[in-house]
């Protein structure tokens, strides 16, 4: 029986369509893929390649010590005392630093991330304030209740009152330093980058020291 013109009309096109329908197809299932990738990604900042090109950040060093029993909110309480967290992580700041007062959204952001977290998150000067700057007030005006400060019968080390600021700290409840991060921008991505990027490291390493000191290790 001789094949029609229709009849190879008809096959043609029933091969079109099913070659088409396997392209949009595959460009939509692909398409999915990706946007359910895409919910992964992220965007970091590497404040160790930063600091590694300055000398005044090269010098304060993870492994290294702080006194902690010599820190003291402007009550009196002592640190140790106030948390119960086994970490805990110190945004250094001064009162004179503009940088400090732009960084205002990486502080927030940090804060709220951390508030049911297993790490406690405070405000601390170093460097000496005049009389006239009531530093209750200056924590309050960045969001904490209160700040640390060195206490009063002795001078923090050098290195502590030359530090960078703004900068934040994390340390066990030893006072070993953890991690140490530098750095501020006037761009609020950039800034915005680096709160992610500060939070990031800040649970991994919870993550990472809950880890190890569950199954005994010295800490």
């Amino acid at each position: 029986m001789p094949v029609t013109r229709k009849q190879i009309s008809i096959l043609l096109a029933t091969f079109v369509c099913t070659i088409a329908v396997y392209f949009v197809f595959d460009h939509f299932h692909s398409k999915r893929r990706i946007n359910f990738h895409e919910q992964f990604y992220t965007q970091g900042y590497s404040f160790r390649n930063a600091q590694k090109i300055d000398d005044d950040f090269a010098k304060y060093k993870i492994g290294e010590s702080l006194d902690l029993a010599k820190l003291r909110m402007t009550n009196g309480s002592e640190l140790l005392s106030l948390t119960e967290g086994r970490l805990i992580l110190l945004s250094v700041v001064n009162p004179d630093c503009i940088y400090c007062k732009l960084s205002q959204d990486i502080i927030d952001g940090i804060r709220n991330d951390l508030v049911d977290s297993n790490v406690g998150y405070y405000l601390v000067v170093f460097t000496p304030v005049p009389d006239e700057i009531n530093l209750r007030e200056y924590a309050r005006s960045i969001g904490f209740s209160d700040v640390l400060t060195w206490e009063n019968i002795s001078r923090p080390p050098t290195l502590l009152i030359s530090m960078p600021t703004p900068a934040h700290v994390l340390l066990d409840r030893n006072g070993t330093i953890l991690k140490v991060w530098f750095n501020s921008s006037r761009d609020a991505d950039v800034r915005k980058r680096m709160e992610n990027q500060i939070v990031d490291d800040v649970h991994l390493i919870s993550e990472t020291y809950g880890a190890i000191t569950q199954k005994g290790h010295p800490l």
